[in-house]
């Protein structure tokens, strides 16, 4: 047991190594990449407690549930990207949109100051 965590953690340290090492700027897949530690981010404990409940009905430790979960995290945070990329709008209108509100809201105040 103590040869298999310890295997699992060189693995994951190398492949850390290995992913520092990739330059990505430069292609299309880094703002998709970014988007995906977004989501996993924040999804990551969500999934962990949710994936433990279910399979052990108390909260697990250990690189079994750690690996399962990042698993687990990179298929959902993959298909959510996607699904996003390819069904909603990429002109970002939300954006303008909140900021002209936010204009008016601005100076909506400044009247009323003024007043």
């Amino acid at each position: 047991y103590y040869i298999y965590n310890t295997s699992l953690i060189l693995i994951a340290l190398g492949l850390i190594g290995l992913v520092k090492n990739i330059k990505l700027k430069d292609s299309k897949l880094y703002i998709y990449f970014r988007k995906m530690s977004t989501v996993i981010y924040f999804i990551h404990m969500y999934v962990w407690v949710l994936y433990c409940m279910l399979r052990f009905g108390k909260i697990q430790y250990g690189m079994q549930s750690y690996l399962e979960t990042a698993l687990l995290c990179t298929v959902f945070a993959f298909v959510y990207v996607l699904i996003k990329d390819k069904y909603f709008d990429k002109t970002n209108n939300k954006t303008k949109f909140n900021k002209i509100s936010y204009e008016k809201y601005i100076n909506k105040g400044k009247e009323k100051i003024n007043v």
